[in-house]
């Protein structure tokens, strides 16, 4: 049964996030925003520079950056952010990484495949803002002094980031291509690094999942500067074509793409089968019986084509 946990109780909570042993929460008011951790400390997932069990919200505690880092005056105190408010916090598996209005990123906790980006693999204790990336594997290292971050997100043992400009960011562990880059041995990447095969999008958010990474295209940017998807991302369609009296469905374009799609886990392996994904889509309404009609249908009878890739942008499948 959930618990209301008492520390709240008098201060408001904008964000919450959870990793497999730890949760954070912010709060903010007027005086500004405050990020908590607590839980199972092992790895500094707490960011309070201990290692043992808290059952408690704990402060998280922010290094003071380099003064070559464009801070504002009293933006920072010395032991937490003062000034400088939280948009959004991101848990993986027992790392976290925490964003800024402004467009810094810090980040803290496990780091044994450099999923913090800090350019080592020694566990981060408390929260460290990330000052460096690699725009390619064979080039030198560049100083991101100035804001540039407008959305993050955390895997089991990776991390991404999107530049203001669109560009994304992956470091962490490639072990099974979720950061959409080359291979490498080992397959540890210890600084943000630009996925070169996203070079010709502009993107406008990232999510991960355990061991996989998803992208998010900003096709207003991308019709405006005539840009398209490279080659090297797979972007299966199905269609949902609309006519005045019936939908049409391309189930044999689906079954065509699982049957060519060796990367698809088939039953034995715990998965959805062919007969699942049909009945999926049919009680979801993607698919209706040819007799069926749709009123909204009726009064729209060309609202055009949808495709998969228009919503997401996968780097791995």
């Amino acid at each position: 049964m959930p618990t209301r946990v008492e520390f709240f109780k008098k201060i408001g909570v904008s964000k919450i996030a959870a990793g497999k042993f730890h949760s954070l929460a912010l709060t903010d008011d007027e005086t500004g925003t405050q990020l908590y951790a607590w839980g199972l400390g092992h790895y500094g997932r707490l960011g309070n520079q201990k290692t043992d069990i808290k059952g408690t919200p704990q402060q998280v505690i922010f290094e003071k950056p380099s003064p070559k880092i464009a801070f504002e005056p009293d933006q920072f105190n010395g032991s937490a952010l003062s000034n400088e408010r939280i948009a959004e916090i991101v848990c993986g598996d027992s790392h976290n990484l925490i964003l800024t209005e402004s467009g810094h990123m810090w980040s803290f906790g496990w780091n044994i495949q450099g999923q913090c980006g800090h350019g080592h693999t020694m566990n981060v204790m408390i929260a460290k803002i990330v000052t460096r990336v690699q725009p390619n594997a064979d080039e030198p290292l560049r100083t991101c002094g100035a804001p540039i971050w407008i959305s993050i997100a955390a895997g089991m043992s990776h991390s991404l980031a999107v530049s203001s400009k669109g560009t994304v960011y992956t470091c962490g562990s490639n072990n099974m291509g979720q950061l959409g880059l080359p291979e490498i041995d080992p397959p540890t990447v210890k600084y943000f690094t630009r996925v070169h095969t996203l070079k010709n999008g502009v993107f406008m958010k990232v999510f991960a999942g355990f061991n996989h990474s998803f992208a998010l295209l900003d096709h207003s940017k991308l019709k405006r500067q005539h840009t398209e998807l490279p080659e090297e991302i797979p972007a299966p369609e199905f269609s949902c074509e609309r006519s005045r009296s019936k939908r049409t469905n391309s189930m044999e374009d689906i079954k065509d793409f699982q049957e060519d799609d060796d990367m698809i886990p088939r039953d034995n392996a715990g998965w959805m089968g062919k007969e699942d994904d049909e009945n999926l889509l049919h009680e979801s309404g993607i698919i209706h019986e040819e007799n069926e009609e749709d009123p909204q249908d009726m009064e729209n009878p060309d609202l055009g084509r949808y495709t998969l890739s228009d919503l997401f942008t996968p780097f791995f499948l």
